[in-house]
């Protein structure tokens, strides 16, 4: 079963978790629950950003209930992971070099800077 870690960021980027959800799927259903639980928090935090995996289903519930100017981000593991079990697809002597090069992508320090060092790289 799917569990999901609910919790915000500091200023320094330590995650305080606040929630936890188990649940049977990941649906749009499962998503509306944990998010509307959380509009009860609105007044003390600011929600406008969602780390997560891939999935379609958390990213319309989360851009439908706050907003479609609201920010998603992938979560750099998930990535990460996913590259890993592709790998096998390139040549071996250019595996390491495409880790490294992902891994400093991982570092821009905002959108503009992390478009124009993803040019080059893809």
């Amino acid at each position: 079963m799917p569990v999901l870690i609910i919790g915000t960021t500091d200023l320094d980027r330590d995650f305080h978790p606040f929630g936890i959800s188990v649940c049977s799927n990941e649906t749009e259903d499962d998503f509306t629950f944990i998010f509307k639980n959380l509009m009860k928090f609105d007044s003390m935090i600011t929600i406008d950003t969602l780390v997560s995996d891939a999935s379609i289903a958390i990213h319309n519930v989360f851009r439908k209930i706050f907003g479609g100017n609201s920010k998603l981000v992938l979560c750099w593991s998930h990535m990460d992971r996913n590259v890993v079990k592709k790998l096998h697809l390139v040549n071996k002597s250019d595996r390491n070099e495409i880790i490294d090069d992902i891994d400093k992508l991982q570092l821009s320090s905002n959108k503009e800077i992390f478009g124009k060092a993803m040019n080059p790289f893809i």
